[in-house]
């Protein structure tokens, strides 16, 4: 059995799948360029949009192409951008930098601190940028 995304695709038929509203998995794995595999480890993570009619998943042409537009591919894997303001990653921080329940021993304390120091110069890092970025 071939895989889809290595057997040549001619032109005329990925025109079909981009005009065609509604596309089934194996569809979907050639619109976007990835394995039937991934599609269903995309499906099980909720990390694409999809419809089930009855027993099958359906993929809306449109919220597909929305999808894409706003998403990053990490490692392969695609993930939905995330924006967050700055007070938003500082109280992140705090929650993490608070977090002392797995600290038991000098090994893990010296990996906390290490943590907290990184979370610092992260969020002075940020602050820096932000402060930049008004000053223009």
């Amino acid at each position: 059995m071939s895989n889809p995304i290595t057997k040549k695709i001619k032109s005329t038929d990925l025109n079909e799948l981009y005009n065609k509203p509604v596309l089934n998995k194996k569809e979907t794995s050639i619109f976007l360029g990835v394995s039937n595999r991934h599609i269903d480890n995309l499906i099980y993570r909720k990390s694409i949009p999809f419809s089930k009619i009855g027993g099958r998943i359906v993929f809306q042409n449109k919220r597909l192409i929305q999808f894409l537009d706003s998403t990053d591919s990490l490692g392969g894997m695609l993930t939905q951008k995330a924006t967050y303001s700055l007070d938003r990653i500082i109280a992140i921080s705090d929650d993490i930098k608070n977090d002392t329940e797995w600290v038991n021993s000098s090994k893990t304390k010296a990996t906390h601190e290490g943590v907290c120091s990184g979370l610092n110069m992260l969020i002075n890092h940020l602050k820096e940028i932000e402060e930049s970025e008004v000053s223009k």
